[in-house]
């Protein structure tokens, strides 16, 4: 019946009045709630909590609110510079704008297999703002293996790196220079770019309600197994949301956090805490797939960052480098 840090601080008992029921709050059974009154109270704290990802609706709607409370914010660091909230947003309208202009339908599952870098994230908040499904898709997997999770899971379409081979059988988009930020401009070529001119937020037709949006299919979350066929399990915006929201109130991540994001972003792990990251207005900061730990430690120095997810194969690995008495991380907060 209590939410949030109250839980750790409240107790709760009931008992048997003649024809009422009450509820007792607090450290000591001193208050008491008529069974009517609490029931009511009790639906409204667990409607709050248990439809948390209602407020957003569609997982991209994050950003919107980050812009509107914030733009200049960053929201990726990257070997090449930084990328604000302004011109993510922008960014992602751009792309979700041009796969509704191929006619991907919302709905649709659009895989992505892409390196770690901001178009990566780019790609996966457009697909959802278009109203699509996340595909994640591994860009070292063969041809072969791209293949066969692209027709298990009947895409519409697959974004892919320029350079890099690409099955014949399946609707390739290279992620070249016109889907880039580069390409976007502005935010008003966004909304020259948006179907209908639509601003930055609006762009991809998305089932009408709150309710449809945040029950409707988000991200395809693949099994790690070894069975030969691709094995999914389908994750609607709300169960997302809400596994974010449980993940950040665990971890306690707020919006001063620097998240480094060592995780292939095509793994459930890496792509998760990013994306909660991003959802409390932090900033992640992207480390290319194939950094080794002390790469990966390095950017963690470099970058000052608070928090960051490992396996722990890399964090046996750190434990080599480090040297004397100075903590190797020193601003690390929590490491998941």
């Amino acid at each position: 019946g209590c939410v949030g840090g109250r839980r750790a601080r409240l107790r709760r008992a009931s008992r048997r009045d003649g024809d009422a029921n009450h509820l007792i709050f607090g450290p000591r059974p001193a208050k008491r709630l008529a069974a009517s009154v609490h029931s009511r109270a009790c639906r409204r704290l667990n409607e709050r909590s248990m439809t948390q990802a209602a407020r957003t609706d569609n997982l991209a709607d994050v950003l919107s609110r980050h812009v509107r409370d914030g733009g200049a914010d960053i929201a990726i660091m990257h070997g090449e510079g930084e990328i604000s909230y302004a011109a993510l947003e922008v960014w992602v309208d751009h792309v979700a704008a041009r796969l509704v202009a191929l006619g991907v339908k919302p709905g649709q599952a659009v895989g992505i297999c892409l390196q770690d870098r901001p178009a990566h994230v780019a790609a996966i908040y457009a697909v959802l703002r278009a109203g699509c499904v996340v595909l994640p898709m591994d860009w070292r997997w063969t041809p072969v293996e791209q293949a066969r999770t692209a027709e298990r899971h009947r895409v519409a379409a697959v974004f892919f790196e320029p350079n890099r081979p690409r099955p014949a059988n399946i609707r390739a988009v290279v992620f070249d220079h016109h889907w880039e930020l580069a390409a976007v401009g502005s935010a008003s070529a966004a909304r020259v770019a948006s179907p209908s001119g639509a601003a930055p937020g609006d762009c991809g037709p998305s089932p009408k309600t709150g309710d449809e949006i945040a029950n409707s299919p988000a991200i395809l979350g693949l099994s790690s197994g070894t069975t030969g066929e691709p094995v999914s399990v389908v994750i609607t915006h709300a169960q997302y949301q809400a596994r974010i929201d449980s993940f950040a109130r665990s971890c306690r991540l707020e919006q001063a956090d620097r998240y480094c994001s060592a995780l292939p972003l095509a793994f459930s792990a890496g792509r998760l805490f990013a994306m909660l990251c991003l959802s409390r207005g932090g900033t992640v900061q992207l480390v290319p797939t194939m950094a080794s730990p002390a790469e990966i430690a390095r950017c963690i120095v470099a970058f000052r960052s608070t928090t960051t997810c490992l396996v722990p194969n890399v964090t046996r690995a750190m434990l080599a480098v480090a040297t004397g008495e100075a903590p190797l991380l020193p601003a690390l907060r929590v490491l998941m």
